[in-house]
């Protein structure tokens, strides 16, 4: 696919919505998973003894937390709606190559607890191809902006996924 047949038309689209629940066993996991002991993430005692407002979500725990406490009674309409760049990837895997999770930022702007509940609105960022050598690698990058029940901006998630063939 060359720069000239990109198609970039997804570029500010509305990523469907979604809410989710920050809950304890799941943080608590994830911690231990990533191999991060710190008594923080097991106690709420020990997070106030840290100066903490309860029990801290990991720092990269947003990249998995979809999968937990995402309750469909609580999801806006059109949750489950397709993300506007299927097409597109339909379209770059019909010329075979890799589709690869390039980045991930995470960017607090308060802390996030165990028993917040976020609230998910993204966008389609941005759309670019650059050369590799022979090969041609495209870029889908999206924005994932999260606030809490007072409709505070708490995190933004920034994902980078690379197609390269």
């Amino acid at each position: 696919m060359s720069q000239t047949t990109l198609d970039t038309s997804a570029i500010g689209a509305d990523l469907p919505g979604a809410v989710v629940t920050v809950e304890r066993g799941p943080v608590t996991t994830f911690a231990g998973a990533v191999l991060d002991e710190r008594p923080e993430y097991r106690s709420a005692v020990a997070a106030r003894a840290a100066g903490l407002r309860g029990i801290p979500m990991p720092p990269t725990f947003p990249f998995a937390m979809g999968n937990w406490g995402q309750f469909e009674e609580q999801q806006p309409d059109g949750w489950d709606a397709p993300i506007p760049t299927l097409g597109l990837y339909g379209e770059l895997m019909r010329n075979g190559g890799l589709i690869l999770h390039g980045e991930q930022e995470f960017i607090y702007h308060r802390d996030v607890v165990v028993g917040d509940e976020l609230t998910m609105t993204g966008r389609v960022k941005d759309i670019y191809q650059k050369a590799s050598g022979d090969k041609t690698m495209t870029f889908i990058v999206s924005e994932q902006d999260y606030r809490n029940s007072d409709g505070e901006l708490v995190l933004t998630q920034v994902t980078t996924i690379i197609h390269r063939v």
